[in-house]
């Protein structure tokens, strides 16, 4: 989307906004959640090759998969 440099719009367009994605929900109890320690593997719900869900500033905005950029994970979106 392209508005006019300067201007209000644009302005609004360039604000910065946090982005989260989010593999998978789980509710665990509080004496799993203190065994957590490294190396321990916390078992999902979610298929591999599942949608990930995407948030922009705590809205969802659309789903989307995993992809490897080089040596770092990416989301690829899908739909809105």
């Amino acid at each position: 989307m392209n508005a006019p440099p300067g201007s209000h719009a644009a302005n609004v367009l360039a604000t910065e906004v946090p982005v989260a994605v989010t593999v998978a929900n789980r509710v665990i109890c509080l004496g799993e959640v203190l065994e957590l320690a490294p190396g321990v593997v916390l078992k999902l719900d979610q298929q591999k090759d599942q949608a990930l869900h995407i948030e922009a500033a705590g809205q969802h905005v659309g789903n989307g998969t995993a992809v490897k950029i080089g040596d770092r994970l990416g989301v690829k979106f899908q739909s809105p």
